[in-house]
């Protein structure tokens, strides 16, 4: 099959997201975990690179439901209330309390539905460029998104050049550690107005630039992406795939909460075919497969 285009790509995120963010079902979470990551290795992508970054970020909500949240029947750890020292009774307000299946259960779902959104976020972002994204915006937003793109881009730039500008002031005396905070402040400050002005500078040749090549005249394309009947019938998938997640939901057939009674979750087929869809990439040319 030939490439997707940057709206299909846009559609696959968009089905990937809200397929996550509809069910706490940890197997429906798994299938979707599964989806993304034949995606990624069949592209070629490096698979630790997408889970190290999206596992430190999603730890934190298993954390808190396992030591904050007390909720549950099924206890495996019981962590006292009260701690005594030295003949003293101390209250352990915050991590006193049960350690239930149920608030581990959550947390595990809550941590693979953030795996899923940051891992399918990473591919969509890997897989398309900003120049790609920019081309398909209407024109109507093209101003805004041209000075979003900008600023983004930007960014970098700017890093670089308060990184230089300290490095400059270090070498001439400029003490960033000293031990008053107060002076760490004020040498901190005296990076600051340098780096506007780069910065404006920047902005100034930029505009500059653009004028200069006739930016001030009717949007033009180079080229357009390819929009063949192949990538209608996929855009379409996509959509299907919107319309029965969101009937599969509001049928209950996506419907699981730890909380309210444990128990085995299970599959139900109107609610895994919106999966089918986000294989798509599965056939993607080998063109775009990268070592």
């Amino acid at each position: 099959m030939e490439n997707m285009n940057t709206v299909n790509w846009g559609l696959w995120l968009a089905l990937a997201m809200l397929y996550s963010v509809l069910t706490y079902n940890p197997l429906y979470q798994l299938l979707l975990f599964a989806a993304i990551i034949s995606s990624v290795v069949w592209l070629r992508q490096p698979i630790l690179s997408y889970l190290k970054v999206a596992l430190l970020v999603s730890i934190i909500p298993l954390l808190v439901n396992v030591f904050f949240i007390h909720l549950g029947d099924t206890v495996l750890v019981e962590i006292p209330r009260h701690l005594t020292i030295y003949g003293h009774r101390i209250p352990v307000i915050i991590f006193g309390g049960n350690i239930t299946l149920e608030s581990s259960l959550t947390g595990i779902i809550m941590t693979l539905l953030l795996v899923n959104m940051f891992s399918a976020f990473q591919l969509f972002n890997t897989m398309t460029s900003p120049d790609s994204m920019f081309r398909i915006i209407p024109s109507t937003f093209r101003n805004l998104s041209l000075a979003i793109s900008i600023a983004l881009r930007f960014i970098p730039s700017v890093i670089r050049d308060h990184s230089s500008i300290r490095d400059a002031q270090a070498s001439r005396g400029v003490r960033f550690n000293s031990a008053s905070k107060t002076t760490r402040i004020r040498n901190h400050m005296s990076t600051l107005i340098p780096t506007i002005v780069t910065s404006l500078e920047r902005s100034f040749k930029l505009s500059e630039s653009m004028v200069s090549r006739g930016y001030t005249g009717k949007r033009t394309r180079y080229s357009n992406e390819a929009w063949t009947s192949l990538e209608r019938a996929i855009s379409t998938a996509f959509m299907s795939g919107f319309i029965i997640s969101i009937y599969a939901k509001m049928s209950g057939a996506m419907d699981y909460w730890p909380y309210d009674s444990l128990h085995l979750p299970l599959l139900s087929p109107i609610a895994v075919l919106p999966l089918m869809p986000l294989l798509m990439p599965l056939f993607e040319d080998e063109s775009r497969r990268t070592e």
